[in-house]
């Protein structure tokens, strides 16, 4: 029978869509199921698959170099290690540890000064760069500043904002009490000159402090904001671990409190409350926000009376032990659906010192939904990593970080399983 006009239209749309889904599984290939694909659970049309496995050192944050690999930082190796994947298989053809040893290297950061590309690896007392090379290769090794020592939470964080500055981040010395430098519990800024030269910028709200420690200081009052990131709109957006085991009153079981801060809209210098103040509410609290309120068991002496109103309250709350690491603004996977394309996804470890079973949290990947320039609410992008009863952990795997692929994919890091993933949208 002779297919009609309609018929015929039909099988020629079926066609060209089978080829495009043809076309887009060899841009985006997947490999065969493993365990992840068979543990970690998605939104339809996301595939999940192991890029890299048995990776030594505690992997955590990652960076895709102008080569188009990516890089990773082996936290307790003390190394940083290139992940090739040269036929383009979506899977890593071996690990290849870059020849210097760095001391407990956390975040990377690859940027352009003029013609040269630089990777910057932010450690545990210092920061240093590395001049990239055609080829691969990586000379001139240079340290640009010192960071504050001793260290209660370890990891260093810098990226590069928008207005060329450098920008790092120091989690606190003490669980609730006063620090030893005001430089932990913040976000520094420096400017870093084309030959290494780091200096503190003239518009830095503390430039003219009599304390020089202070003068790098962009916000304070930040206990731990172990990434940050920039909207579209230029805004700087951190998330933040709360401190552990508060009880607003003697009846309330420890492990609700405080929530965890995921997105605070960080500005020049302003306090975020910590030690002395905690988020009043979990989820959404935009404008007009509701002020933070006091931490009734910090142990930090407060003699200016330091006052909660002054504190600025996170825009996005979840859980009290979310534990939130890296982030990424959904923008860069373009592989994914438009609307992912404008939120956050934020990697969730999961506490360890929650001892409520029903208050055990996921470790997981959050997508926080943005709705004009702000988050509203936020649902599960990809869990599975323990099971039931158990605490993260004792679980297969932890999210660490992640970061866009050339291709538009996710790369998602694991410290605790010692992987790499892939996710992919393939429509299926």
């Amino acid at each position: 029978m002779r297919p009609n006009r309609l018929h015929l239209a039909g099988l020629i749309g079926l066609a060209l869509l089978l080829l495009a889904c043809r076309s887009e599984a060899q841009q985006n290939p997947l490999g065969p199921p493993d365990e992840a694909s068979r543990r970690i659970t998605l939104p339809r049309g996301f595939e999940i698959r192991i890029f890299a496995d048995r990776l030594p050192g505690t992997p955590r944050f990652m960076a895709v170099g102008p080569d188009g690999n990516l890089y990773i930082s082996l936290m307790s190796g003390g190394k940083v290690a290139r992940l090739n994947d040269a036929n383009q298989d979506g899977k890593a053809d071996g690990v290849e540890n870059l020849p210097f040893d760095f001391n407990q290297p956390h975040g990377l950061e690859f940027h352009k000064e003029g013609s040269v590309w630089w990777l910057y690896v932010a450690q545990v007392d210092k920061v240093e760069r590395l001049r990239f090379n055609p080829g691969g290769s990586f000379t001139n090794r240079q340290k640009l500043l010192d960071l504050p020592m001793p260290a209660g939470h370890r990891s260093r964080t810098v990226h590069f904002g928008p207005d060329g500055m450098m920008y790092v981040a120091l989690g606190s010395f003490t669980n609730k009490g006063n620090e030893p430098d005001p430089r932990f519990a913040a976000i520094l800024r420096y400017r870093v000159e084309a030959n290494g030269t780091v200096s503190i910028p003239a518009d830095n709200p503390f430039a003219l402090d009599p304390n020089p420690a202070r003068r790098p200081i962009w916000a304070e009052g930040l206990r731990n904001s172990v990434d940050f990131l920039w909207t579209p709109q230029g805004k700087l957006w951190a998330s933040t671990h709360g401190s552990d085991n508060v009880r607003l009153n003697p009846s309330d079981p420890p492990d609700n409190q405080p929530y965890e801060e995921m997105i605070n809209q960080v500005e020049g210098g302003q306090h975020y409350g910590w030690p002395y103040c905690i988020a009043p509410v979990l989820g959404a609290n935009l404008p007009p926000q509701k002020p933070e309120i006091p931490d009734p068991t910090t142990e930090a002496r407060n003699p200016q009376s330091f006052d909660c109103s002054r504190a600025v309250p996170a825009l996005f709350t979840l859980p009290a032990h979310s534990a939130p690491l890296g982030m990424e603004w959904g923008s860069g996977f373009t592989n994914f659906p438009k609307d992912y394309q404008d939120d956050v996804f934020i990697a969730l470890s999961g506490s360890w010192n929650t001892d409520l079973p029903a208050n055990y949290r996921d470790c997981k990947i959050e997508r926080i939904i943005v709705e004009n320039g702000l988050p509203v609410r936020s649902e599960t992008f990809a869990n599975g990593w323990r099971q039931s009863g158990q605490k993260c952990g004792q679980a297969w795997g932890r999210p660490t970080d992640l970061v866009a692929a050339p291709d538009g994919t996710m790369f998602v890091s694991d410290g605790h399983g010692g992987r790499v993933y892939r996710i992919v949208y393939t429509g299926n």
